[in-house]
């Protein structure tokens, strides 16, 4: 029987057997069961219906057991086929199964691995450990819908691999969990990949440094930390590198982010261990000092840096010198958000600046008091123009020989509806850096030439009166500046010999190919142009011809000490020498007595203007002035 029941299996293997026998032997019933019958019956113990109903359920556990074959077969080329490593955990044995993937994630073969839970647990990064069994602990006790968690694994070889495990558990029918199973993912390069994106996210990509967004949030946890009382006093530095726009607008921005990353290099080796250095964006740099026992200790780290930046910077094949100014800002109960302890160390930093360049300031009441007036000023500006706030002014310039007028320097001042008069020392630099100054040096064209069209077609007697208009290089950069000159002219019907434009030597140097190409069309439509400030500037009267100026404008310093100063004296000599050589006019300004009048005169000066004649005055009694037709004394 036996032998007959292991032939049948070899040639039909998927057809149930059921051995059929007159023999009632127990040993041999087990054996046949175990080598794979369906049943075993014995003839005179079975009638019909038994044999019927014994056929049935041998078919279905034949069905039975071979749907669990293929089952367990899907589930083991599943376990073969896919990336992630599955596990099953049988918590009634304590015996976990860890499929050849799961092993191989952390570098060994089922073979070498155990089938226990420690084989998995011990593995796990120390740091890691208390939330995996956290996680366990809550979805076996239904805390969770489902087993999930991120952790890092000890490889065979070294080092610690992250992964992330899901799972889910079986409970009974007491609410008992009996057997948990899920699957294992590496996840290194993703977390790799996250930690690139984070680091890209919080730093600058040109030197490297932590950005604005990391030192704020830095920034605003040592804020938390002192206001909870649980931390020492702390302090910010604000640095802002001093003429840095100078060597981006003349070298190019290659040349100024190779500086840059120069300049935050020094910055890194001076700062001390433990704080915390930002690139805030463009040339400004920020530094959080974690921990102070006293203001010195801030101070000192500033020096530190101001003493580090005093020596030069080798890039491109060149030595620059890069000074910064620095604001300080300490920690205080007053503040309560990050910015606005950044608002007062930036507010210290320009206060810095405007003292000299290579300098520090620690923020006081004053000047916030003093930024707010700032902020209020530029606001007011920006509405100033709508308004109709703004009048011109205009100040005599006399010709020394004759005593009589020869023009005008147009002069803006503010009438402030709160605040007055304001002259242009107290706006100007804000309008600059408002980015509204162009539209003002518009604004004061149209004015001038409006006025010398007018005054001159009623006062004039021979060569037209000259209106003098200070150019910044806000505008005279900007591409249709000379396009927008003639289309005031046109509009006007304007001789362009009585608009005269004045610009300084520092101006110039700013762009000196763009503006000296902007300055040559204004002469060849025939508009006078002046130096201002001459002998102040970057130029020696050796450059004097690149200019294509018709007058030069001696500084009111040289005036000022002309009596009493042999340099002075020489100075001014040799300047109306050369310009008269290159058939040039030349203005004195600041003139305060008829002695500095007389001497100017002796020197060959053709112009001069300062309070000795008149002081700058407005349109109205400006009228009047030329209805009188004033001569001035000056000659013995």
């Amino acid at each position: 029987g036996i032998q007959t029941l292991v032939k049948l299996q070899e040639h039909v293997p998927d057809i149930p057997i059921i051995v059929l026998t007159g023999l009632s032997d127990e040993a041999m019933a087990v054996e046949a069961v175990r080598q794979g019958a369906q049943d075993y019956l014995v003839k005179s113990q079975i009638d019909g219906r038994s044999l019927a109903r014994a056929v049935r359920y041998a078919i279905e556990r034949f069905r039975t057991l071979e749907a669990l074959r293929e089952s367990q077969e899907r589930y083991a080329l599943v376990a073969r086929a896919t990336n992630d490593g599955l596990w099953d955990w049988d918590l009634s044995t304590d015996q976990v199964y860890y499929s050849p993937r799961w092993c191989a994630m952390v570098g060994t073969t089922e073979e070498e691995i155990q089938p226990t839970p420690d084989e998995w647990f011990q593995r796990i990064h120390p740091e890691d450990r208390p939330a995996v069994e956290q996680a366990l602990y809550e979805h076996l006790g239904r805390h969770r819908p489902d087993f999930e968690v991120e952790y890092r694994m000890r490889h065979q070889e070294g080092g610690y691999r992250w992964m992330r495990s899901r799972g889910l558990a079986l409970f009974d029918a007491n609410g008992h969990p009996y057997r948990i199973a899920g699957s294992q993912t590496d996840i290194t390069q993703r977390k790799r990949v996250e930690a690139r994106l984070l680091h890209d996210a919080h730093h600058d990509p040109l030197t490297g440094l932590p950005n604005r967004t990391y030192f704020h949030q830095q920034l605003e946890q040592a804020l938390a930390r002192r206001g909870n009382g649980t931390d020492a006093p702390f302090a910010v530095l604000f640095m802002d590198m001093d003429r840095f726009k100078l060597v981006n607008d003349s070298l190019g921005h290659l040349v100024g982010d190779e500086l840059l990353r120069a300049f935050a290099i020094r910055l890194r080796n001076t700062t001390p261990p433990g704080s915390l250095l930002a690139r805030l964006g463009g040339d400004e740099f920020a530094l959080l000092l974690p921990a102070i026992s006293t203001p010195e200790e801030a101070v000192q780290s500033a020096q530190r840096i101001l003493q580090a930046m005093k020596h030069p910077f080798h890039v491109a094949g060149q030595d620059f010198y890069a000074t910064c100014s620095i604001g300080i800002t300490l920690s205080s109960p007053a503040y309560a958000r990050p910015e606005e302890m950044l608002r007062d160390a930036d507010n210290a930093m320009y206060r810095a600046k405007t003292l000299g360049p290579g300098g520090y300031q620690i923020f006081d009441a004053a000047m916030h008091t003093r930024a707010l007036t700032l902020w209020q000023l530029e606001r007011d500006l920006r509405q100033a123009l709508q308004r109709g706030e703004f009048r011109i002014y205009f100040q005599p310039i006399v010709a020394l020989e004759s005593g009589k007028l020869g023009g005008f320097e147009t002069l803006v001042r503010w009438k402030h509806p709160q605040r007055g008069l304001l002259y242009p020392k107290d706006f100007l630099q804000v309008a600059e850096e408002a980015g509204i100054l162009a539209l003002l040096d518009r604004w004061m064209i149209r004015q001038a030439a409006h006025y010398a069209r007018r005054w001159n077609r009623c006062y004039a007697n021979g060569s037209p009166i000259f209106f003098s208009v200070n150019l910044s290089d806000a505008l005279i950069r900007e591409p249709d500046f000379t396009r927008f000159v003639r289309a005031v002219q046109a509009e006007t019907d304007l001789d362009p010999r009585s608009l005269k434009f004045e610009i300084t030597e520092t101006v110039i140097m700013k762009d000196m190919t763009t503006i000296l190409q902007a300055l040559a069309e204004l002469r060849r439509q025939n508009f006078q142009l002046c130096i201002d400030d001459f002998g102040t500037g970057y130029s020696s009267l050796g450059s004097l011809h690149l200019y294509p100026a018709d007058t030069l404008k001696i500084d009111r310093s040289f005036v000022q000490r002309l009596c009493e100063d042999n340099n002075s004296q020489e100075l001014v000599r040799t300047i109306t020498t050369l310009a008269r050589d290159l058939e040039m006019d030349v203005v004195a300004e600041g003139i305060e007595n008829l002695e500095q009048a007389r001497f100017l005169h002796s020197l060959g000066c053709k112009y001069g203007q300062g309070v000795y004649f008149a002081s700058a005055i407005d349109a109205h009694q400006c009228d009047t002035l030329l209805r009188q037709k004033p001569t001035w004394a000056v000659k013995p």
